[in-house]
């Protein structure tokens, strides 16, 4: 097989690889971003005199109803900012995948093609 080939398939098979583990990044940050809006929910539900403690390590800080709204508001919205990067990242590297494999299914074709062999007189 064509090296020049060989090293356009092994790039289409890294912008592959690097889509998944895009994907997966998108899967994680959307289950945070799902629990930290049930926690807002649920922090809105309790009283304003509830005791609220909030985990530093191994240890439990106690914290006011406010800060605990505030922390969890300021997590969604890096995770907000978070997950539209990564969606951009995403679309950036399909765009070179789908690029890259338009390039080779054209250079594939050009090798089909019969060589044109000069006639015998």
């Amino acid at each position: 097989m064509n090296t020049g080939f060989e090293k356009e398939l092994r790039q289409l098979t890294i912008f592959q690889n690097e889509i998944k583990k895009l994907q997966t990044g998108q899967i994680d940050i959307v289950t945070k971003l799902n629990e930290s809006k049930f926690v807002l929910q649920e922090l809105k539900l309790l009283p304003k005199t509830a005791k609220v403690y909030q985990l530093v390590g191994p240890t439990l800080l106690e914290v006011t109803l406010n800060e605990a709204k505030e922390n969890v508001e300021n997590r969604l919205d890096l995770l907000g900012k978070e997950e539209k990067k990564t969606l951009e990242r995403i679309k950036e590297t399909q765009q070179k995948h789908d690029k890259k494999k338009n390039e080779l299914i054209a250079f594939q074709r050009k090798l089909m093609q019969p060589k044109n062999v000069p006639k015998k007189k």
